[in-house]
């Protein structure tokens, strides 16, 4: 039996159509794949710098209303610094260290030399946190966190949230 000339044509169709729905989904797989990454940027940053420089450090699951993380470096290799922009050239940093300190030695060895006297005392689930308008430091986990704003400070509800999310 004879084919007819029509059959081709059919067929070129068809598979024009294949190629295109093909092209369409590899597209629409990619875009889904790059949204994901980048939702999840800061965090990856964060792991990456944690496994270069050896320690457990997290994202918070809290930025400051109108902050968001602008870098992650990885100071002297001992200490990841989190760096978040604000609003009117504000920025805040977090940075984070091993530590075997406990509360009393941050006192003693950090707070009472680099706070002024002023300095307020907030506690949070069983946290302790040095506050000092422009500063703050506490100690979780073995990990020392530090924070410190250049522009407006952050106030101590942010402070708060910030350590309840990591």
């Amino acid at each position: 039996m004879k084919k007819t000339q029509a059959a081709p044509a059919q067929n070129k169709s068809h598979t024009f159509r294949n190629l295109l729905f093909a092209s369409i989904c590899s597209f629409a797989v990619v875009g889904a794949i790059a949204y994901f990454v980048n939702l999840n940027m800061p965090d990856i940053s964060v792991k990456v710098a944690a496994m270069q420089t050896g320690i457990s450090a997290s994202y918070p699951n809290y930025a400051p209303r109108d902050y968001s993380l602008s870098s992650v470096t990885s100071d002297d290799g001992k200490r990841i610094v989190l760096t978040f922009d604000g609003p009117d050239d504000s920025s805040f940093t977090l940075s984070e260290e091993s530590t075997s300190w406990d509360t009393t030695a941050l006192l003693n060895n950090y707070v009472k030399r680099n706070f002024s006297s002023e300095f307020v005392t907030l506690r949070e689930q069983g946290i302790t946190v040095y506050y000092d308008n422009d500063a703050a430091a506490w100690i979780n986990g073995g990990i020392l966190y530090q924070t410190k704003s250049i522009g407006k400070n952050l106030s101590k509800e942010q402070i708060r949230n910030l350590v309840v999310s990591l």
